[in-house]
């Protein structure tokens, strides 16, 4: 299994031992990302948020309508 740990650049994979035993083992690849290429902007925490409150909106529209489709059956 291998995976890539892309803020120091290495790739990381189990190797075995010639005593049955496993290694982790760290390969660079020549790349560097920096935390700001990671961590989202500004823009699209705000764009998330929005979606959030659309979201719940909805969900309290639906409830409603299913509330009022309930009481209406009785």
């Amino acid at each position: 299994m291998e995976t890539t740990n892309l803020y120091t650049g290495m790739l990381f994979r189990w190797e075995r031992r010639s005593d049955g035993g496993t290694n982790l083992a760290g390969v660079p690849l020549g790349i560097s990302i920096s935390e700001e290429q990671i961590l989202p902007t500004k823009g699209q925490i705000s764009r998330v948020k929005e979606q959030i409150s659309t979201a719940k909106k909805q969900m309290e529209v639906i409830r409603q309508q299913i509330s009022t489709a309930v009481d209406e059956g009785r």
